[in-house]
């Protein structure tokens, strides 16, 4: 019997889970996400270390047959992060990649096709003729205009140019301040201890202000939107042909107009699919792959049963 590991690490939280090839999981894991941009390279390392030491325990002789980690912020730090993680875990058989492709394998299998991330961070990964192309999504300093942290954010600031009288009475001032137990204003040392995170918690009152009628939200929402689509044509340029995009992501999962609003402006070439599966299912894929072997159809059943009932527990 062969034994993997398949990570799927983020922002927000990493996930991994001790599978057999049949697709039967034996154990998941749940601990801190790990973006080196968040962190740095150093805390991202030993979370991830520490948390496939902590998985590999299970594993008779500790060492599974082959392992797929997609830790988000691989693609930006390259060498110097995979290295060190490669010494770290020295005796396992691992394959670090950033977390798009495992989103795009968990519904295209191996086909060619991308994958567009809106959660606490936002970016489009594109796999197309064997390279991987990755757009927008570099870094919350720089680049995350329409993701649930760019959302918070914008609420938030709304909240207080309302309070200023720079802006214009909004919704968004009533459900910020309820939310955060008081004005944001008299607030900053929470907003700024809790981070990128918390400022995302937020994102979901820009929807509720907007399904209001509330103009500033509307308008949020449709900056959002336009730069989200704005890395669909970009992508189109490099894909050839019609392609895939799996809508991953908090944002995009619990809020179906904002799919809809990024299709309607994006590539028409591009067929979105919204993710019906965790993004580690495409991690796990990938594990099995590159040992050489094949996941058919009962395997994915399997897996995806027993993740299910896992959920529930």
């Amino acid at each position: 019997m062969a034994y993997y590991v398949a990570m799927d690490a983020g922002g927000t939280k990493a996930e991994t889970v001790l599978f057999d090839e049949t697709g039967h999981i034996l154990l998941r894991d749940i601990s801190r996400g790990c973006t080196a941009m968040d962190i740095g390279a150093d805390e991202t390392v030993r979370r991830v270390t520490q948390t496939l030491h902590r998985v590999g325990a299970h594993i008779p002789g500790g060492v599974p047959d082959y392992a797929f980690c997609g830790v988000s912020s691989v693609i930006y730090y390259k060498k110097k992060l995979t290295d060190r993680l490669d010494a770290a875990m020295a005796g396992w058989p691992v394959h670090w990649e950033d977390d798009g492709p495992g989103m795009i394998s968990s519904m295209l299998d191996q086909r060619d096709g991308g994958c567009m991330v809106c959660g606490t961070g936002c970016s489009l990964f594109l796999r197309a003729r064997g390279e991987l192309y990755h757009v927008g999504g570099w870094g919350y300093l720089l680049d995350t205009q329409g993701s649930g942290y760019w959302l918070g954010r914008e609420a938030i600031l709304a909240s207080i140019k309302a309070f200023e009288g720079r802006g214009p009475q909004t919704a968004l001032r009533e459900l910020v301040c309820a939310q955060m137990g008081g004005a944001p204003e008299d607030n900053l040392p929470l907003i700024y201890d809790g981070g990128r995170a918390y400022i995302a918690s937020y994102a979901h009152t820009v929807f509720e202000a907007r399904k209001a009628g509330d103009r500033t939200a509307r308008e949020i929402f449709e900056r959002g939107t336009d730069s989200m689509a704005e890395l669909t044509w970009l992508a189109d340029s490099h894909a050839g042909a019609a392609f895939d995009v799996v809508m991953s992501g908090g944002i995009f999962a619990a809020y179906p107009e904002y799919v809809q609003s990024v299709a309607s402006k994006g590539s028409p070439r591009m067929r979105l699919l919204r993710s019906n599966v965790p993004p580690v299912l495409g991690c796990a894929k990938e594990a099995v792959w590159r040992h050489g072997g094949t996941t058919d159809a009962a395997f994915t059943e399997r897996f995806m049963a027993e993740y299910r009932v896992l959920l529930e527990k």
